[in-house]
C-alpha cells in the first residue's frame, strides 16, 4: 500500500524515505519520450513510401548476429576518462544555502526597500552587474562570451537580480557575495547621454583586429580611459579618439598604430565603432571580485569546463529577508528531521549529522522546489553509459538492418513528431505538420527530413540489437516472468517519479490513506496507458545489460575533488 508523504508545508527537504533503487536512465528516457503523448490526428500522411512487411522482427527469437556483430572481448577490459566533479564540502555548504533560502520569510524586510549599507546574507535578492573572466596560460585576463551582463539593449542597460542561495550561478559566485557590504565596493551607474569625458569607463560596441592574432565582431568591450596600458592594448591615440565623442555616434572604421609591434602586427583595425554608454563612478573603488568554478562537464561553453573563473561584481542594491541559520532547532522543528532520520550519518552533534544527510542528498538526487536535481551517482551512471555506448559503437559492425525492424520504430518516431506538432503548433505558430517536422529535423525539404527520421530509426534498431546480442551472449536474457517482475519495479519507479516531480503538492494535501490511495490508483491507471508492458520489459533488459557493462571499464575520474 502506498504511504502518505510526510513532507510538511514550508520545508525544503522531506523526511528521509527508505532507500530505493534510483530511477533507471532508460526509464527516464521513456518518461521523456512519452510524457507529451496525445491522441494522434488520424489521416495525416507525409507522402513518403512506407516499407511494410507482415512479419514483425522478434528480438528474442531472431539470430541478431546475421545483422550486426560485436567484439565481445573488447568491452571487458578497457579504460575511460570520465569528467565529473565530486561532492565536496563546498557543495554541501551551497546545498544548505538553498535549504535556508527556501525557508526564509515570505515578505522582504524594510518593506522591500533596497540598500547598499547592509551586508549580504543568504536569502537576500541582489541587483547586480557582473563581468566574468579567467586567466590563460600566460596569466593574461580573458573575458569569456556570456560572462558579462553589462550590455546596452532596447535603450537601456539593465542589471540582473539574483537570489543568494538559489544556486543559479557557478559554484562560488553566490558564496563570494555573502558578508559583503556593497557600499564598500564600486558601484556601476550607466550614463546613456552626453559625451565621453576624462575618467570615464566607456563601453564600446565594435569589431576589431587586435594584437596577438585576436579579433572579434560586434562585441561590447569595456575601455577604462585611466588605464595606463590603454595605448598598448588599443593603439596610440585611441583615448583621444573617444574623448568628447557623443554616445552612440557611429564611426564606420578607424585604425591606430601600436606603441610596439606585437607578433609583427603594428596597427589595430576597427570597424562599426559605437560608444554605447559610460560609467563615471565605476573606478571610485574596486568591485567585489568573486572566485567561481565552472563544472567539469559544462557543455554551454566547453572551453570553460573545469576552469576557475572570476567575476567583477557591482551590487546596485540588496533587498533583505529574514532567513534562518543552520541550528538544531531549524533542523528539528522546521525541517522535521528526527534522530531516526539522521541515525545513519556520522557525527557527534546534529549539525555534523545533517551535513552527512545533505551529502547523501547530493549523491542520490533531491527535489529543489519544483525541480528535481540529479545526484552524483545518477550522473556518474549516465556519463558512464554514454562512454560505454561510445565503446560499443566502435566495436559494432553492421551487416545490414532489416527494414521490417526499422519500420515500427520509424512510425513511432513519426507519430511522436506529429504529437509534438499538435502540442506546440499554437505556441510557436507552425502552419503545418510538414513545416514542424522539417524544422525539427533541420531539413530544407520533406524528403530530407524523412531520410533523417529513417536514419535515426535505424540507429535505434541497431542500439536495441546490440543490447539483445550482448544479453544473449552473456546469459542476461532472463525468462519472461523475471523480466515482467523487473519491468513492474521500473513502473513503480515511474509512478513515484511522477508523484515527486509533478504531483507532490497534490499528494501532500491528502489527510487519509483512503484519499491518497484513490489518487494513487487513478495515476497508476493513467500511466498504464502510456507505459505498456513491452516498453517496460525492454527497460528492464537495458538495465540488466548496463549493470553488467558498467562493471567492465576501469574509470579514471577527472574533476574537482576527484
Amino acid at each position: 500500500m502506498a504511504k502518505k508523504n510526510n513532507k510538511k508545508k514550508g520545508t525544503a527537504t522531506p523526511k528521509k524515505k527508505a532507500t530505493k533503487k534510483a530511477l533507471s536512465r532508460r526509464a527516464k528516457i521513456t518518461i521523456i519520450s512519452l510524457s507529451l503523448a496525445v491522441v494522434l490526428v488520424a489521416g495525416i500522411v507525409l507522402g513518403v513510401v512506407l516499407y511494410l512487411n507482415n512479419r514483425p522482427f522478434n528480438y528474442y527469437k531472431e539470430d541478431i548476429s546475421k545483422y550486426i556483430t560485436v567484439d565481445f572481448d573488447a568491452y571487458k577490459n578497457y579504460t575511460v576518462d570520465m569528467k565529473i566533479d565530486a561532492v565536496t564540502e563546498q557543495s554541501i555548504d551551497e546545498r544548505i544555502q538553498q535549504i535556508l533560502n527556501a525557508n526564509k520569510s515570505s515578505s522582504a524586510l524594510n518593506s522591500g526597500k533596497s540598500d547598499r549599507d547592509t551586508e549580504i546574507k543568504v536569502g537576500d535578492i541582489v541587483t547586480i552587474f557582473y563581468r566574468g573572466y579567467y586567466f590563460d596560460e600566460n596569466d593574461a585576463r580573458v573575458e569569456f562570451d556570456g560572462g558579462c551582463n553589462i550590455e546596452y539593449a532596447s535603450g537601456k542597460v539593465l542589471p540582473t537580480t539574483l537570489t543568494i542561495g538559489s544556486g543559479a550561478y557557478f559554484s562560488g559566485f553566490e558564496s563570494g557575495l555573502i558578508g559583503k557590504i556593497p557600499e564598500q565596493y564600486a558601484n556601476l551607474t550607466p550614463s546613456l547621454e552626453g559625451v565621453i569625458e576624462e575618467g570615464d569607463v566607456v563601453y564600446v560596441q565594435m569589431s576589431a583586429i587586435l594584437p596577438g592574432n585576436r579579433s572579434f565582431q560586434n562585441k561590447t568591450v569595456r575601455i577604462d580611459l585611466d588605464d595606463p596600458d590603454l595605448e598598448k592594448e588599443w593603439g596610440v591615440g585611441f583615448k583621444e579618439f573617444l574623448l568628447g565623442r557623443e554616445l552612440r555616434q557611429l564611426v564606420p572604421k578607424a585604425e591606430f598604430e601600436l606603441p610596439e609591434a606585437v607578433e609583427g602586427q603594428e596597427v589595430v583595425y576597427y570597424t562599426n565603432i559605437k560608444p554605447m554608454f559610460t560609467s563615471a563612478d565605476e573606478n571610485d573603488m574596486e568591485p567585489i571580485v568573486v572566485e567561481a568554478y565552472c563544472p567539469i562537464n559544462y557543455t554551454n561553453a566547453p572551453e570553460l569546463a573545469g576552469k576557475t573563473v572570476y567575476f567583477d561584481v557591482y551590487v546596485r542594491g540588496t533587498v533583505h529577508y529574514n532567513t534562518p541559520t543552520l541550528t538544531e532547532d531549524f533542523i528539528r522543528n522546521t525541517l522535521k528531521l528526527t534522530d531516526e532520520d539522521l541515525k545513519d550519518f556520522e557525527g557527534e552533534d546534529i549539525i555534523t549529522k545533517f551535513r552527512g544527510y545533505v551529502r547523501e542528498e547530493l549523491m542520490t538526487g533531491y527535489q529543489n522546489g519544483s525541480n528535481y536535481v540529479s545526484g552524483y551517482r545518477e550522473l556518474y551512471d549516465s556519463l558512464l553509459d554514454d562512454l560505454i555506448w561510445e565503446k560499443l559503437n566502435a566495436i559494432t559492425k553492421i551487416i545490414r538492418i532489416p527494414k521490417r525492424a526499422i519500420q515500427p520504430v520509424y512510425e513511432e518516431y513519426l507519430d511522436s513528431l506529429i504529437a509534438d506538432y499538435e502540442y506546440y503548433k499554437d505556441t510557436y505558430g507552425f502552419s503545418s505538420v510538414e513545416e514542424y517536422i522539417m524544422q525539427a529535423m533541420g531539413a530544407e525539404t520533406l524528403e530530407e527530413a524523412d531520410e533523417t527520421i529513417w536514419y535515426l530509426s535505424a540507429n535505434a534498431v541497431k542500439e536495441k540489437m546490440v543490447i539483445f546480442l550482448i544479453a544473449k551472449q552473456e546469459g542476461l536474457l532472463a525468462d519472461e516472468d523475471t523480466l515482467k517482475a523487473e519491468a513492474e519495479e521500473i513502473f513503480d519507479e515511474i509512478v513515484q517519479y511522477y508523484i515527486d516531480t509533478y504531483y507532490a503538492d497534490k499528494f501532500a494535501k491528502y489527510e487519509t490513506e483512503e484519499e491518497y490511495d484513490k489518487a494513487y490508483q487513478e495515476l497508476v491507471g493513467n500511466l498504464r496507458e502510456q507505459y505498456d508492458e513491452d516498453v517496460l520489459i525492454e527497460n528492464a533488459l537495458y538495465d540488466r545489460v548496463f549493470e553488467f557493462l558498467r562493471t567492465k571499464p576501469s574509470v579514471n575520474l577527472v574533476g574537482k575533488g576527484q
